[in-house]
């Protein structure tokens, strides 16, 4: 609406893009300019990307294989076992 009502005003193109990235930053940009207060920006899908890779490799690292049931462990089921039947 604002770029609408500046072009109607006889704005150019690049006084409008001035103006839209004075009052409200280089976020306003579909391809903002690489600049440090822009890193964020650009970094950021990386960012989420190496996050997700992270957490499932760390899921993928603590799924083990169970332990195979000791001597004790065996007898008590096996105990179990008899007395539910």
């Amino acid at each position: 609406m604002i770029v609408r009502e500046r072009v109607a005003l006889g704005d150019s193109e690049d006084t409008v893009r001035a103006y839209m990235v004075d009052r409200y930053g280089d976020w306003v940009l579909l391809r903002p300019p690489l600049k440090s207060s822009t890193y964020f920006l650009w970094g950021s899908p990386f960012l989420v990307v190496l996050i997700i890779l992270l957490v499932v490799m760390g899921k993928r690292r603590t799924s083990t294989v169970p332990q195979p049931l000791s001597d004790d462990e065996t007898a008590k089921l096996a105990q179990l076992l008899k007395d539910d039947t």
